[in-house]
């Protein structure tokens, strides 16, 4: 028996093993970031702790969290079926754009930040955090994420 692009299609909708490890991990970061307001910012009687500067280290991991699950979801997808689908769209791209930011010290990430209106010295990743969900809410970027593998999925499996 042949597998069929609409088999293939519903085994992948219905089949992310990466999902599940990128939840538990946003978990411990939302877990870290309510630690964060709970305990240190909460006791700033004389608002001297810089919200953005300690939430930006948080942060930093979900950013290369999110990364890790497109550059996991791409390989899945595309190198085995060799297609040439834009992968980027602009959470996407600013997701990736933030995890080179974290992970390469050496390049010039000013023009690549400029297209989000983020500047390398006003905490580029929380506020690129805000431009991913206004609320600051890693369980909808999440979501943000999902809908675009189901978007690769139907690209790669084509009704």
């Amino acid at each position: 028996m042949e597998l069929t692009t609409d088999i293939l299609r519903e085994s992948a909708l219905n089949m992310d093993f990466n999902i599940s490890r990128l939840k538990i991990i946003i978990d411990g970061i939302n877990n870290a970031t309510k630690n964060l307001y709970n305990n240190e910012l909460a006791i700033d009687w004389y608002g001297i702790i810089d919200e953005k500067k300690e939430s930006e280290s948080i942060y930093r991991l979900a950013i290369l969290a999110f990364e890790d699950y497109i550059e996991s979801t791409i390989n899945s997808f595309l190198e085995k079926n060799n297609s040439n689908y834009d992968i980027i769209n602009s959470n996407v791209d600013l997701i990736i754009t933030l995890a080179k930011l974290i992970t390469s010290k050496t390049e010039n990430h000013d023009e690549s930040l400029k297209k989000f209106n983020l500047n390398i010295n006003n905490y580029p990743i929380y506020n690129g955090i805000i431009l991913l969900n206004k609320n600051k809410n890693l369980n909808e970027i999440i979501d943000i994420l999902v809908k675009w593998r189901i978007d690769l999925i139907h690209f790669v499996y084509p009704q």
